[in-house]
């Protein structure tokens, strides 16, 4: 009997996996909210169902012998419910962490990483982020005199981010000089992280896969960036 793989969300990378799953003989479930998902077009099983639809992960994981998720706005919050019922090899940490930017960082660091230095935007007056209903009862006076003394202590350039979403450039904002405070300081409706700038030659991916014993990885991959925007990966790099 095939082994079943079940994927939470059906776009792109999820077409990409039910592709090379077939190819490897196993038999995939696919959820996604729309109904012309193009993973769909390579699944077994299509469950039409939001990523917040706790009945229908429920029911794509039970019929799965293995489940991944294909990317990273999966809400993470509803995915707890899942861990340690099911088979999700690399878990929900991943998927958390990386769904806020700070969260990102902080366990960077607390790895022993060096991310580029940063701070959370706005704050309460001991320095605790500010989530997201904090942010809507600050003024806009007070979140561009926050953002101006957090630019002030971090130097310039630097880059306001939306902690959380945000792709391809948007949810950011560069600020070069002080008049680039009062237009980023908009950003701050909503949780954000000040990032410094980062002079780098270029940027490169790694993809990893550990079974708690070994660890492989892909080729490295080199990103070239257009605008902002992803256009050309060299493998290997």
């Amino acid at each position: 009997m095939k082994k079943r793989i079940g994927i939470i969300g059906g776009g792109q990378l999820g077409l990409m996996i039910a592709r090379e799953a077939h190819l490897l003989d196993a038999a995939v479930s696919v959820l996604d909210p729309s109904p012309d998902a193009p993973a769909f077009a390579e699944a077994d099983v299509c469950v039409t169902g939001a990523f917040d639809d706790l009945a229908a992960l429920e029911h794509l994981c039970g019929e799965s012998d293995v489940v991944t998720y294909e990317f990273e706005n999966v809400p993470g919050d509803i995915l707890h419910h899942l861990e340690g019922k099911y088979n999700i090899k690399q878990g929900i940490a991943p998927l958390f962490d990386s769904q806020d930017r700070l969260r990102e960082k902080d366990n960077a660091a607390r790895h022993g990483l060096e991310p580029p230095r940063y701070a959370p935007l706005p704050v309460m007056a001991d320095g605790t982020p500010l989530e997201e209903d904090g942010c809507a009862a600050l003024t806009p006076q007070e979140k561009m005199i926050q953002l101006a003394a957090a630019v002030g202590k971090m130097g310039m350039p630097c880059v306001l981010k939306t902690r959380r979403l945000g792709y391809d450039g948007h949810g950011q904002a560069v600020i070069r000089d002080f008049k680039d405070i009062e237009k980023a300081s908009d950003l701050l409706s909503v949780p954000c992280i000040l990032e410094e700038m980062v002079d780098f030659d270029f940027e490169a991916s790694v993809i990893m896969v550990s079974d708690g014993k070994d660890i492989i990885h892909f080729p490295i991959a080199r990103n070239i960036h257009r605008d902002g925007i992803l256009d050309l990966c060299i493998v290997p790099a």
